[in-house]
């Protein structure tokens, strides 16, 4: 199993550039094909029947598509595929991703900077590629350098649908890891339970049968803090990749569920791969 086809979403923001920069270096890693897809929102673009639009289509994509073809020459990709698709509403642009992202093996999309935000790119672009594209989408955060992320992998168990998802989505990056833990989160056992619902050891040896070394360890959380917890310990392992399931991790309440993933996007400090 490999990625065959990647795809990277790219705006007008500065954090493009380090968004661009995780995706040719994967594609280099799989020797894949990488597509990028210039999608933005413009409320004055003209209506659909205008030419005129076309016109400021092809003279905003264009300045783009330059920049990132001299962008990835330079970083040894030669080739890539180019789309751009400028639109007059939120709703435009997020069906534009997710139509080509679900003929894609992997999509790349920067994290939502809300202080940055200019209205060219919808606040819930990720969420709505995540639920509706049916593939694994890697996210990348808008500050920081991160070509070299999936080396060191932590992997959020719960035992749950949405993480075994992520877990076989992300088989090709944990191929390539040279660290993977498999982390599984949730409230401390009972001693009155007499199997471990969420044991890491489980999916340990199912990494195994796939030929990837892997680590079991554990983190116990309660309804108190566990987003605080799960970034303390991404820290303090060295952690360059996050896979989880993107409904969050299951700790017993539908809200906790949904928000885990929602805040640790607003608050990523490294690459997560989310499946849903």
């Amino acid at each position: 199993m490999t990625f065959r086809h990647l795809l990277v979403h790219l705006d007008k923001s500065e954090a493009s550039a380090g968004r661009a920069d995780v995706a040719i270096a994967l594609a280099k890693s799989f020797d894949a094909k990488l597509t990028a897809l210039y999608a933005v929102c413009d409320p004055d673009v003209p209506s659909l029947n205008s030419q005129d639009r076309y016109v400021f289509v092809a003279r905003a994509a264009g300045k783009a598509e330059a920049a990132f073809r001299l962008h990835a020459n330079a970083r040894g990709l030669a080739v890539v595929d180019w789309h751009s698709d400028i639109g007059a509403n939120d709703t435009h642009v997020s069906r534009a991703v997710v139509l080509r992202a679900r003929t894609m093996d992997l999509v790349i999309l920067g994290q939502f900077a809300p202080r940055d935000a200019d209205g060219s790119v919808p606040a819930a672009l990720i969420e709505h590629t995540v639920l509706h594209s049916g593939r694994p989408v890697l996210i990348v955060p808008h500050g920081g350098h991160f070509e070299a992320t999936g080396h060191r992998v932590v992997i959020a168990w719960n035992a749950s649908r949405e993480a075994a998802r992520a877990v076989h989505d992300s088989l090709p990056l944990l191929a390539l890891a040279e660290h993977v833990t498999v982390l599984a989160i949730g409230p401390g056992r009972r001693d009155d339970e007499e199997s471990d619902p969420i044991d890491p050891a489980v999916l340990v040896q199912h990494l195994a049968e796939h030929g990837i070394t892997a680590a079991a360890d554990r983190l116990v959380v309660d309804a108190g803090h566990p987003l605080e917890k799960l970034q303390s310990y991404l820290a303090d392992s060295g952690a360059d990749l996050l896979v989880m399931g993107a409904a969050g991790q299951q700790l017993g309440r539908l809200a906790l569920r949904r928000s885990l993933a929602r805040k640790m996007l607003a608050q990523m400090a490294l690459p997560v791969l989310l499946s849903y």
